[in-house]
């Protein structure tokens, strides 16, 4: 086992790196993921000034990552519940414009939300030998209006739904820490709410906030405007059956920071372990984060219709989804190298069934084998990844 850190989140190495080589491995388990994170560029280092402290980001593979991401959180709030609508790009307006905006244009009634996508200045955070990312920092918001009597319930309503969708992403529960918060208890000039979770993930390096779902204060929407037409205020009001008055929503707001959710999922399914005489390494990525949906492994590189069929069903998988080609080594071999990289499902075209036009399709998350066409393999590569 490696033991490269102290303490509580220390305890933690030993789940990353399963084993060690222990003539040679004397590196902090810390230092070997992002090295090998680094080489497959999910992450990228910079030299901060002339020292030697690293800055890490998200590489070109993990701003795939991170794509794929807020694409999945649209698929699973907007184009699922039909009162939520996705807002497109990026802007500076503040979540009540847009909710007063929709009040007045659509006349809606409590309750309903909206999605968008937010830059803030970086909020970086570091141990002694960790700092991540600078400059500015993506978030998913959600921002849902609600009547004030029925806050609480929709405040752990969207709770459940952030850890499920934590979980369908990749994150195990035992990695996560949820921390409730009263505006009393942890005064906050820029962010007043009723009540908060903050929900944390456990890193090597300690427990950091990936995203928080807070019950906002209903002022919010009171000083957007001291000149706010009374017109237009009275039309932002919602009636509340419970305590029988019009009053301005609550508002639940979901905020997800997005680099930071990515470096999670890399850390966390990140494994090492030795097999036999060699050390293998294991990114184990739901498949609708993977950059990389499929790995082809023709069985053989003499037989001809083999070599056809493989360029067809590569060129037939790339048209939905990120495809790769692999005829080197055994394969074992080829499996290893892609298991490296997190890709879900590889296909095998083998010439003994391939003049029935099936192919062998191989799930990595359930590990289970079929043997179909082309048109069915796609079918069910779209179906798990959200393409």
């Amino acid at each position: 086992m490696l033991f490269g850190k102290k303490e509580r989140f220390e305890s933690k190495g030993s789940k990353y790196l399963e084993r060690k080589v222990q003539e040679k491995e004397i590196s902090d388990p810390l230092e070997i993921v992002l090295s090998i994170l680094k080489q497959k560029r999910f992450l990228s280092d910079h030299t901060e000034n002339d020292n030697n402290n690293k800055e890490w980001s998200l590489g070109e593979e993990g701003r795939v990552m991170r794509d794929h991401l807020i694409r999945h959180w649209v698929g699973c709030t907007a184009k699922t519940m039909s009162n939520i609508r996705h807002i497109e790009n990026i802007t500076l307006r503040s979540g009540t414009e847009y909710l007063i905006q929709i009040f007045a244009e659509d006349n809606l009634k409590a309750p309903f939300g909206f999605t968008r996508i937010i830059e803030t200045a970086s909020e970086e955070f570091c141990s002694d030998k960790f700092l991540f990312r600078k400059g500015k920092s993506r978030k998913m918001v959600l921002e849902y209006a609600t009547v004030p009597s029925t806050s609480k319930d929709m405040l752990i309503s969207w709770l459940e739904f952030v850890l499920d969708f934590i979980g369908s992403c990749g994150i195990d529960s035992g990695d996560i820490e949820t921390e409730h918060q009263n505006l009393s208890d942890n005064p906050d000039p820029d962010h007043y709410f009723f009540e908060r979770y903050v929900i944390k993930n456990i890193y090597h390096f300690g427990a950091e906030s990936i995203a928080t779902v807070s019950d906002k204060l209903d002022f919010e929407f009171e000083n957007y405007d001291k000149k706010f037409p009374e017109d237009k205020k009275q039309r932002c009001f919602v009636h509340d059956d419970l305590r029988e008055t019009d009053s301005f929503p609550h508002v639940i707001e979901v905020i997800i920071d997005v680099d930071r959710f990515i470096l999670a999922v890399l850390l966390n399914n990140f494994t090492q372990e030795r097999m036999r005489t060699s050390l293998i390494s294991r990114l184990k990525l739901p498949a609708g984060l993977a950059p990389v949906k499929c790995a082809v492994f023709p069985l053989s590189i003499v037989d001809q219709r083999t070599k056809i069929a493989t360029e067809r069903v590569a060129a037939e998988f790339s048209k939905n989804f990120r495809t790769v080609t692999d005829e080197k080594g055994t394969l074992d071999m080829r499996k290893e190298r892609y298991n490296e990289i997190g890709v879900p499902f590889f296909v095998e075209v083998d010439p003994e069934i391939v003049d029935n036009n099936l192919f062998r399709l191989h799930d990595n998350s359930f590990n289970t084998s079929s043997e179909l066409d082309i048109h069915d393999i796609i079918i069910y590569i779209k179906s798990k990844t959200g393409c």
